[in-house]
């Protein structure tokens, strides 16, 4: 990618961050805690189905112990009779947790790409943005005791009116397009100018819309085996937002299982794909 900038892992761009900062409504409460990604798993624990996490298959009882690793047994069976939504969540929770599995889990949901991520409702897609933002090479799902505790997240969660959630929405969807295209933008000049847009190096000052930012997607794949592998991984990632199956394709030429995937990537890169995540409104 000798087009894209070089950014420093430890120092995320500016404009990424609070483009990313400004669109996730419930981040800054998650971030707030003294381990982000524990707080937004717990939360989205909250949102699947808390009899799914660390117990037993015959324990009738919610979860009370300091242990919410997801019951992957449990969930292969479970996971049948929910929604289509239901199932796509859970399985992106579990994907986070464990590859393989995560991966067995978001085929058998009707995963491709991130694109399908478009179906969740703010406050799920917010949990996963979360996630994958603040998810680390090691996750530790035991919980330290300076966190809230489960039943407090659910509380908060139970306290919110529809009509909370309903304004919630339509104030995102507002913004949503906006903060994509910037992110989106962020994405491309990380990935690569010359892999976007239908001149030879794309403009991102010129360019008002995402459709002035299309990936070139026959180009990519030809390109992709020469990269390495978390450049793979990333530009795959950019494509499936773009189309889910062409995506989908080069995820899986890439190693992609699940969302865990992204751990080794730096902060910049994991803020691209989240805020993407979470502003997504179709393509």
């Amino acid at each position: 990618m000798t087009d894209s900038p070089q950014p420093n892992p430890s120092h995320p761009s500016t404009t990424t961050r609070s483009a990313v900062d400004a669109a996730l409504p419930d981040i800054t409460d998650m971030s707030a805690a003294s381990d982000p990604f524990l707080a937004a798993w717990k939360r989205g624990v909250i949102l699947a189905d808390p009899y799914l996490f660390a117990r037993s298959p015959t324990d009738a009882r919610p979860p009370t112990g300091q242990d919410l690793r997801p019951n992957v047994p449990l969930i292969h069976q479970a996971i049948g009779p929910k929604s289509p939504a239901e199932r796509f969540f859970l399985a992106a929770l579990v994907s986070c947790y464990d590859a393989e599995e995560g991966g067995l889990l978001l085929k058998r949901s009707g995963f491709h790409g991130f694109a399908d991520f478009g179906r969740l409702d703010l406050a799920r897609r917010t949990v996963l943005a979360a996630l994958v933002l603040h998810m680390k090479g090691a996750c530790d799902f035991r919980i330290p005791d300076p966190l809230p505790t489960l039943d407090s997240f659910s509380d908060a969660i139970s306290d919110r009116s529809p009509w909370d959630a309903i304004a919630r929405e339509e104030r995102h969807s507002a913004v949503a397009p906006e903060v994509f295209l910037t992110v989106w933008k962020r994405g491309v000049a990380l990935a690569g100018l010359h892999l976007f847009g239908e001149s030879p190096h794309a403009d991102l000052e010129l360019s008002t819309t995402k459709w002035d930012l299309c990936p070139k997607v026959g180009l990519i794949s030809r390109a992709l085996r020469s990269l390495a592998p978390l450049e793979q991984l990333f530009i795959s990632g950019l494509v499936s937002f773009y189309n889910a199956e062409d995506g989908g394709r080069l995820l899986r030429r890439a190693g992609f299982r699940g969302l865990i995937d992204f751990a080794p990537l730096d902060v910049s890169h994991r803020a691209v794909i989240a805020g993407l995540l979470l502003n997504y409104t179709g393509w």
